[in-house]
């Protein structure tokens, strides 16, 4: 299945160099200590950015940064907003990252990622870590 926008040529904060995501920028994306207490903490219920930093101890800038450049890939969106105990209004942001996958292929390091809509999509298939005629 293929999103309305393509993943794949987002071109975020992660790496100013590169054009596209390959599946290694992926898995480290994701994997990143700020970026999996983000979508773990949003699988569920939505939550506003300010409470994800004051609970789980990220910065508010690289909160800021790292929601963002989720929501350019589509694994999370801000789902509504509400008044905070200030009466200041704040989004509400929750993960769209239903699985996530990191494998081996044919000598070729991959990854998929189911979202909530339904949509999968695959990185890799270009991105070989070693030169087809060796070490």
């Amino acid at each position: 299945m293929k999103s309305a926008v393509s993943l794949k040529s987002v071109t975020t904060e992660v790496s100013e160099n590169e054009e596209s995501y390959n599946p290694i920028m992926i898995s480290n994306l994701i994997s990143d200590k700020y970026v999996s207490k983000i979508l773990m903490s949003t699988y569920k219920k939505p939550k506003s950015v300010q409470n994800i930093s004051a609970h789980y101890g990220i910065p508010i800038a690289v909160c800021y940064r790292k929601v963002r450049q989720l929501e350019k890939l589509g694994f999370m969106n801000c789902v509504g907003d509400k008044l905070n105990g200030n009466g200041k209004r704040v989004k509400l942001y929750q993960s769209q990252i239903v699985n996530a996958h990191f494998f081996m292929e044919k000598g070729k390091f991959r990854a998929r990622v189911q979202l909530s809509s339904g949509i999968v999509d695959d990185f890799g298939g270009s991105c070989s870590l070693m030169d087809e005629n060796g070490p």
